[in-house]
């Protein structure tokens, strides 16, 4: 099963210039953009969880096409408007800020099916065919050069919906747009408030399609009526970090044998084959590499790295003495991350994409609080291949006193 995911000013005028005279998003682009009228746009509030009518697998799109990832379909029927949301899995790549909404140029379809007949191919004249029989669509296409194409509703049959609001927004990495109700769909509504034991709303089946290239890359299937199944998704993180000499990170404490230590967190995982991510810390593999080589009959290091054969368990990096990196020279910081990361490579047979940032510190030098910060940390992650970092959601002695970290 593929991961699925669920994390700024406007500028000047002549940003504003340029989107009317060019297309829709640029090199410099507002958060939030209007298609329909090529300016500053102001997005839909008070969505809530009730209004989340699908969420989609990610990574699940071909290489090269990953800013056409579809994440999730928001819906809402209020005051004679259907409003929608999609939001996307990574218009932004998160690793190294490539503006991967922009590379790919996707244009997102939203088909609307709520009675009988409909159309089957996809609209604006783009190839492929629909699953449903669709009664009313939107297209948005912010990188379309004209203006006209940026936001376009049509149907199946009829008139087309009236498309009153269209924006894209770049920080929250969704689209919202916004039609009038027509009068098939009040004649939709009309039967279904008709009908015993009818569920509140009129029910409507949505297929959400992403296109890029001329070609569709991804599909998400919705519906007004269900509700969607409860669940989250989670990681296990297991940090073990401990110094040369004697550690009751392994087997537990003295006092509590049975209830710490990583044998037990190995067993739980091992046992139920539900995927942990481990980090050891570089002092405490060679700790159980010594331990293991002179008669102790646990072999931590051999265990974990069976678990990664067997796919229960994944590797995580960080900096080999887990020290504080933003006070540490550049060159130690690479050296650091360099040896965790190869370290765990050799020894694990994984190498890792993740990693653990020491006490969980973060600072840029030149942002408060920045007192003796002298190193920036991005880089330092970057070269040796790393992705993503792992990082409290709250900072340390926040409101605590002017020294906090």
């Amino acid at each position: 099963m593929k991961p699925r995911s669920f994390l700024a000013c406007l500028l000047a005028v002549p940003a504003i210039i340029s989107l009317l005279s060019g297309p829709a998003l640029n090199a410099q682009k507002p958060a939030a953009i209007d298609l329909l009228r090529g300016s500053s746009g102001t997005m839909l509030s008070n969505w809530s969880r009730e209004n989340v009518k699908a969420v989609d697998d990610i990574l699940d799109v071909p290489a090269g096409f990953e800013g056409a990832d579809l994440l999730a379909f928001y819906y809402r029927e209020v005051g004679g408007e259907l409003s929608f949301r999609v939001s996307m899995a990574r218009m932004t790549d998160p690793a190294g800020g490539v503006d991967l909404f922009s590379r790919d140029e996707p244009g997102i379809i939203v088909l609307i099916d709520y009675k009988d007949g409909g159309g089957s191919t996809l609209p604006a004249g783009i190839s492929g065919s629909a699953s449903i029989a669709w009664d009313e669509a939107v297209f948005l296409s912010p990188h379309s050069n004209d203006p006209a194409q940026r936001a376009q509703s049509f149907s199946g049959s009829g008139a087309a919906p009236v498309l009153t609001r269209a924006l894209v927004n770049m920080k929250g990495e969704y689209l919202e747009g916004t039609v009038e109700v027509t009068p098939d769909f009040s004649a939709a509504a009309l039967r279904a408030a008709k009908m015993p034991s009818a569920p509140a709303g009129t029910p409507v089946t949505f297929e959400v399609i992403s296109v890029s290239g001329g070609r569709v890359v991804d599909r998400l299937s919705a519906d007004s009526q269900s509700p969607l199944s409860p669940g989250a998704n989670c990681a296990f993180v297991h940090h073990g970090n401990q110094g040369l000499a004697y550690s009751d990170v392994f087997w537990g404490r003295y006092d509590d044998p049975d209830g710490s230590g990583f044998d037990e967190a190995l067993e739980v995982h091992e046992s139920t084959s539900i995927p942990g991510n481990f980090h050891l810390c570089g002092p405490l593999q060679i700790s159980t590499e010594w331990d293991a080589n002179n008669g102790d009959p646990g072999d931590f290091n051999g265990w974990l790295a069976s678990g990664v054969t067997a796919g229960w368990a994944s590797m995580v990096s960080s900096a080999w003495g887990q020290h504080m990196m933003p006070f540490v020279q550049n060159s130690m910081n690479d050296w650091a991350v360099d040896v965790q990361t190869q370290m765990t490579d050799t020894r694990y047979g994984y190498y890792p994409r993740v990693a653990w940032v020491p006490e969980r510190v973060w600072l840029d030098p030149g942002a408060y609080p920045n007192a003796g910060v002298i190193d920036n940390l991005i880089d330092n992650w970057e070269s040796d291949g790393i992705w993503a970092v792992i990082l409290d959601d709250d900072v340390h002695c926040q409101g605590y006193d002017t020294h906090q970290i």
